[in-house]
């Protein structure tokens, strides 16, 4: 080859890097993508305008986030999703209130509404924005969604109906009345009377219920003796927004209950009878309840414990001789007189007290009441409840009874 020739061919091939190189250097660089974020709060609207005013307070709600359909998270907020590519997502927010549950928590009570109970629907909240926002993220960026919510102006109660002289048959219709108008209605789903009932508020029905207002309720058309004074589940004191409420509609009967301690209460295994003027209405017999090893709080509820869940005294329209007003029914144990009080119809909770000897020996003196009775009518029982079924312990003290649902 003439050197000549390749001394050119060399020099173009010079050229033609160079120029290639300078290209190479001209051209932009390609951007590397930083993957983005979303953070998400909530509060509670209290003015329900949609906006986070001062003194509004934040909240844990259920935050679900999506891309394209697929969910890819499922968490509480306040939450911070990172890592996220960039693109288009979805998220979206709500809140019920979780609430407490006995399936399969037996518990030694006599209350007069005994079985395994699961407690209805949770409580809702409503969202005053959208329940739901689509974003792009875009490389290093961080979105901040805030979602507001308002509980709804609800009560709500559980527990037991009677009517007449039995549990209210299932598909019981029960009504919440304040002033006379109707703020909730719901039927009985077992024949053990149970029931779930919300009870609206003037925030969701006009003329409905505001705090303190007193509810009054029907069973089966019947009224019940118990009122209820209204405090939205919100504002509920305790752990549990659901509060339980024994209802009785018994224009004709009285329903007696005894629970306590054993040791303070007549012998397991006495008859204890309801007489009301000599004539013995009725009569049942004092039992143990049965162990199960659940752990108390109150020092009066280390004994076992004992009693009854029912003792009827009918009205003297259904069986000569009981139940009049102005009558006294007297509870004998074991044939002796261990209190009386004014025949009442309803639901009432007594405490007999074991029938302790005179101390003065030779008196002449008979058995006496040692610790004498009490009954609580109507809603007054009905309100000495409460559990702690989440951690499996139940709180039994003040006057030695917190009746509970089994």
């Amino acid at each position: 080859m003439n050197p000549s020739g390749a001394n050119h061919m060399k020099a173009a091939l010079l050229v033609l890097l160079a120029v290639t190189a300078a290209v190479i250097a001209a051209a932009p660089a390609v951007a590397q993508e930083e993957p983005g974020a979303i953070r998400v709060k909530a509060f509670r609207d209290l003015d329900r305008n949609g906006v986070r005013d001062e003194g509004e307070p934040g909240i844990s709600v259920s935050i679900k986030l999506s891309q394209g359909g697929e969910l890819l998270r499922d968490v509480h907020s306040p939450s911070l999703f990172n890592g996220l590519s960039p693109g288009d997502y979805t998220v979206a927010a709500e809140r019920n209130r979780a609430v407490w549950s006995s399936c399969g928590h037996s518990v030694d009570f006599f209350d007069p509404f005994p079985s395994d109970y699961c407690p209805g629907p949770e409580l809702p909240w409503r969202n005053t924005t959208p329940d739901s926002v689509s974003v792009t993220v875009e490389s290093g960026m961080t979105v901040e969604i805030v979602f507001g919510m308002q509980p709804f102006d609800i009560a709500a109660i559980t527990g037991g109906a009677v009517l007449e002289d039995g549990y209210a048959p299932a598909g019981t219709l029960i009504e919440a009345l304040v002033n006379g108008q109707e703020c909730g209605t719901t039927t009985t789903p077992e024949s053990s009377g149970q029931f779930d009932l919300t009870i609206l508020g003037a925030g969701e029905r006009p003329g409905c219920a505001t705090p303190g207002d007193l509810v009054h309720f029907r069973v089966g058309g019947v009224a019940a003796a118990e009122t209820f004074t209204w405090v939205p589940f919100i504002d509920t004191p305790g752990a549990f927004e659901w509060q339980l409420q024994h209802l009785s509609a018994m224009e004709e009967r009285a329903w007696y209950w005894l629970q306590g301690p054993a040791d303070d209460l007549p012998a397991v295994g006495s008859t204890v009878q309801a007489v009301v003027a000599g004539v013995v209405c009725d009569e049942t017999v004092v039992e143990a309840a049965p162990s199960t090893g659940l752990i108390v709080l109150s020092e009066a509820s280390l004994s076992s414990t004992a009693g009854f869940s029912r003792l009827i005294v009918p009205s003297e329209s259904i069986q000569p001789g009981c139940g009049r007003p102005g009558a006294t029914v007297a509870f004998l144990a074991g044939g002796v007189e261990v209190g009386s009080i004014p025949w009442q119809a309803g639901l009432q909770r007594l405490e007999l007290a074991a029938p302790v000897q005179s101390p003065v020996a030779g008196s002449g003196q008979g058995p006496e009441v040692g610790r004498g009775l009490w009954a609580h009518g109507g809603g007054v029982a009905t309100t000495l409840i409460a559990a702690l079924f989440a951690t499996g312990l139940l709180l039994a003290g003040g006057s030695r009874l917190l009746a509970r649902r089994r």
